[in-house]
């Protein structure tokens, strides 16, 4: 919902130049203040923070005698599907960052909470580098899954992969008892002095 939310004001920035045009001017209107130099960006990089985080959370929150725990059988434990998301995020990243691809093979044999939050970690911290690009160079033209994108659509398609991988981490941490991160109350901000 939050991410919602974050997403209105793209929304909103989009529309104004359309209200603009239904109204004559009386007289000249001054020139629109320009979107900063990576807007396009900043929008990918603050959902990715938020689904990323999410993730991260949820990893650190289940014990790690539950890392092999699965819902149903045939389906993904949930150290394998924080493998998935560390090696899906190399894998986007790196393509946005022109580097070659990292094996997401092994990163699927780690099992141990501890190495998978690391690599979690890791995996972050790598894709920070990418969504630090400007939006002229989100627009650079890269090869994935076949097909010609830009820059911007392997970030999109980043941050919405991690968002569904934590749709999919929800039950395993309800059916274990655990709040997931996005359903916690926010912290109340400190009292002043």
């Amino acid at each position: 919902m939050r991410s919602i939310v974050r997403l209105a004001p793209l929304a909103l920035f989009l529309a104004v130049p359309l209200a603009g045009q239904a109204k004559p001017a009386a007289k000249p209107a001054a020139k629109p203040a320009a979107a900063p130099a990576s807007f396009a960006v900043a929008s990918m990089r603050e959902g990715w923070k938020e689904f990323s985080s999410y993730v991260e959370q949820s990893a650190a929150d289940m014990p790690a005698e539950k890392y092999s725990f699965t819902p149903v059988a045939g389906a993904r434990t949930f150290a394998e599907i924080i493998a998935h998301v560390a090696g899906s995020s190399n894998m986007f990243c790196a393509a946005v960052l022109g580097d070659p691809a990292k094996d997401e093979d092994a990163l699927m044999k780690k099992t141990s909470k501890a190495e998978l939050i690391a690599a979690l970690k890791e995996s972050t911290a790598y894709c920070a580098k990418a969504y630090a690009i400007s939006d002229a160079a989100a627009h650079g033209e890269i090869s994935m899954f076949g097909g010609k994108h830009d820059k911007l659509w392997a970030l999109m398609l980043n941050m919405s992969h991690d968002a569904e991988q934590y749709g999919n981490l929800l039950p395993y941490l309800r059916m274990n008892g655990l709040t997931p991160p996005s359903s916690k109350p926010a912290p109340k901000p400190a009292a002043k002095p």
